[in-house]
């Protein structure tokens, strides 16, 4: 990958490191707190981490002198702003190779152990995995490598299944398998995206006018009896709120009077429930 500020070229993280963060972004398009894989892998890819770990998954042990954890130390006082952004740990200028392996090693689920080689005054401690670590991270990372050749396994039998049916349909019924309405257009240069890409052709709709045209006289039509219902309730019940408010701020009437303003009242919403009633049949 080739940064297009400083124009560097950094290492690709595995694809399987890629796929989690896109998978995290598909499943979560909302959420703003996504957890950078690639981020991380990097990281710990510059410092040299995955060189040393290998060494120590190998059962090889390091002291505090090591060539590696020396250069590591010194890319990771060099960038400690970095670090602490990234990681998530702050790097003291006083930083010692062993710590810092430690905290590498220990974000990752495992424990160093240490024991000491020499004579009197000239011990040296020399630093590895602890064995129950060590068994337990190697049968964990078997286990995943296993499962990943099976989901393999699976999606290429799903898909040999496919070409077998699209070439029966063919056969038999003289129908072309569907094209697929989106395409993967091919990899650009030193562009590594983080899963393959995915463009999908814009179809046009297209819209007959004619017949757009056809149709409104006839949805006018069925809609004028219940636009003059609405006129007629809307009107009435204006009527009906204004000798309401009338009533009320003299604050007097008979009996009468009552009696027609409950007449009205009672007409304006059988009139409403009657608007109601052919508005829902007209939609049906």
């Amino acid at each position: 990958m080739i940064d297009p500020t400083t124009g560097k070229k950094y290492p690709a993280p595995p694809k399987i490191v890629a796929q989690r963060d896109l998978k995290e972004r598909d499943n979560l398009p909302l959420c703003m707190d996504w957890h950078n894989y690639s981020g991380l892998w990097l990281a710990r890819h510059v410092l040299g981490l995955p060189k040393v770990l290998s060494r120590l998954l190998a059962g090889e042990e390091v002291t505090a002198t090591d060539p590696d954890l020396v250069k590591m130390t010194e890319m990771a006082l060099a960038t400690r702003a970095h670090i602490k952004a990234i990681l998530g740990f702050t790097i003291s200028p006083k930083c010692t190779p062993i710590w810092l392996l430690s905290t590498l090693i220990d974000q990752l689920g495992l424990k160093m152990t240490s024991r000491r080689k020499g004579g009197k005054g000239l011990q040296v401690r020399y630093y590895s995995l602890t064995v129950e670590d060590l068994s337990f991270a190697i049968d964990v990372l078997q286990y995943r490598e296993r499962q990943r050749e099976e989901k393999e396994l699976k999606e290429r039998e799903r898909l040999s299944k496919e070409r077998i049916h699209q070439a029966m349909m063919q056969t038999q019924y003289g129908i072309d398998p569907p094209n697929p309405s989106v395409v993967t257009p091919p990899q650009k240069g030193d562009i590594y995206p983080l899963d393959e890409p995915l463009t999908t052709e814009n179809e046009p709709v297209e819209i007959e006018e004619t017949e757009y045209k056809d149709s409104l006289p006839k949805t006018l039509s069925k809609l004028k009896p219940c636009w003059e219902l609405l006129e007629e309730v809307i009107k009435g019940g204006r009527e009906v709120i204004n000798q309401m408010m009338v009533m009320l701020l003299a604050n007097s009437g008979g009996q009468k009077e009552k009696m027609v303003l409950q007449h009205q009242l009672f007409d304006w919403l059988i009139r409403s429930r009657k608007l109601t009633t052919l508005t829902l049949s007209e939609n049906i």
